[in-house]
């Protein structure tokens, strides 16, 4: 009976991942037609990246902060984020929780601890590491989650997270959602190495993993996540995906 129960709930976990990928591609495609139809000025696509994000969401637990980057809305949809919240912001209008402050696709649920996002890639990852500092100064049963494209891995921002993160020993997971492209440079043209590698050269452990799978993202994302929970320090994951759409709906247009 017990095994029973466990296999219900499993495949109810799945269930809701799968809806909240489904979801967040209606939401995408909804968000496209009306930047085309000038309701909207701004769009950061996502299609493609929806397995990636989905696994990474069933990994973590309600307390967990996440510094997002803007590509992210399957995870906020997962993570319980009313769809309202991501209109209203991409919108600009009275209800955004931003009050228009921020540009659109640029997120923020402070209620879900998704912190604001930065448009420069890679600055969000500083921050998580000094989240990470405090969750582990305050000793709280957290962990911090930090997203990013590919591109990010060769800023300075990156390697001074990455440094900072295995030198403390923080209870972060770094996500790269490698989607192939950092705006219209493919991977290959930015980095001699595959990203999960430039983990050893801080000293911490990088896995790769096929970011088109869900399940099993969420196998190797909680395992980072037990890691980080379980005093054991960092990982760099590195999910390889696929970006469907351009870089945003106001450049890269031939990819649609």
């Amino acid at each position: 009976m017990v095994e029973e129960l466990n296999e219900q709930a499993q495949r109810e976990k799945y269930v809701r991942g799968f809806g909240a990928m489904v979801l967040s591609r209606t939401l995408d495609k909804k968000i496209i037609t009306a930047q085309r139809q000038g309701r909207v000025g701004f769009y950061t696509p996502s299609m493609g990246q929806e397995a990636t994000q989905v696994g990474a969401s069933m990994a973590l637990s309600k307390q967990d902060i996440i510094y997002e980057y803007y590509r992210d809305v399957a995870l906020m949809i997962h993570r319980g984020v009313p769809i309202d919240v991501l209109v209203d912001q991409v919108l600009g209008n009275s209800s955004d929780l931003s009050k228009g402050r921020q540009m659109p696709s640029h997120f923020m649920a402070k209620k879900y601890n998704f912190m604001s996002i930065q448009s420069p890639v890679a600055t969000n990852l500083p921050l998580a590491v000094g989240a990470a500092y405090s969750v582990k100064y305050r000793e709280t049963d957290q962990i911090v989650l930090a997203t990013f494209g590919d591109g990010s891995s060769s800023t300075p921002d990156f390697h001074a997270a990455m440094n900072l993160a295995a030198v403390f020993n923080l209870p972060i997971v770094f996500l790269c959602e490698n989607n192939g492209w950092a705006i219209s440079l493919p991977v290959e043209k930015q980095t001699k190495t595959e990203i999960w590698k430039k983990a050893d050269a801080y000293g911490m452990r990088g896995v790769k993993v096929d970011g088109n799978d869900f399940i099993e993202t969420f196998k190797v994302m909680g395992e980072a996540v037990q890691n980080a929970r379980s005093g054991n320090g960092p990982t760099l994951v590195e999910a390889v995906s696929y970006r469907m759409g351009p870089h945003s709906t106001s450049d890269d247009t031939t990819k649609y």
